[in-house]
């Protein structure tokens, strides 16, 4: 027997944001465990990494140390490595590592979600300036004091930097 049972195109990608840094050993493990599960599911996952100023000086950091900065004291924790999936919006969607393990299966669950948006991106690089004109179409009824959209410009592969894992 079946119940609720449908079938139909997938519309969302999770993200995640990975706060490490490159100073600091625990992070090496986990680094590589969440490098490893992106590669894997880049069709279900889009991978954001934080560097950030603590435990100790990080190299990324220190060439943007304002975006980490703020997204740490958004999020509000003090210790890394720590990822955060969606927005962290539920405790389930936070791992820090330690307590909550990081779970590749929610992310995977959270990617087949049906997503409340539609985004056309349109983007033109002109000199140094990267100029982004973003359309979002609701495909669900939200209230619009719930809305916050962030536009974030990612850098696969840096060669101008090297920290300590290389």
């Amino acid at each position: 027997a079946f119940d609720d049972f449908w079938i139909g195109e997938r519309n969302r990608i999770a993200i995640l944001e990975h706060f490490t840094n490159s100073s600091d050993e625990t992070c090496d493990s986990v680094n590589v465990l969440i490098n490893n599960f992106v590669n894997q599911n880049e069709m279900n996952v889009i991978d954001l990494q934080y560097h950030t100023s603590f435990p100790g000086e990080d190299p990324f950091n220190q060439h943007n140390p304002s975006v980490p900065g703020a997204r740490v004291f958004y999020y509000g924790f003090t210790d890394v490595p720590y990822t955060v999936l969606n927005g962290g919006l539920k405790s389930t969607q936070r791992f820090d590592h330690d307590i909550l393990k990081f779970n590749p299966t929610a992310v995977l669950v959270e990617s087949l979600d049906d997503s409340k948006f539609w985004i056309n991106l349109n983007s033109k690089l002109s000199g140094n300036t990267l100029n982004v004109e973003a359309h979002v179409f609701a495909l669900k009824d939200i209230p619009a004091t719930q809305l916050t959209i962030h536009i974030a410009v990612i850098e696969r592969v840096i060669k101008t930097e090297t920290g300590n894992e290389g």
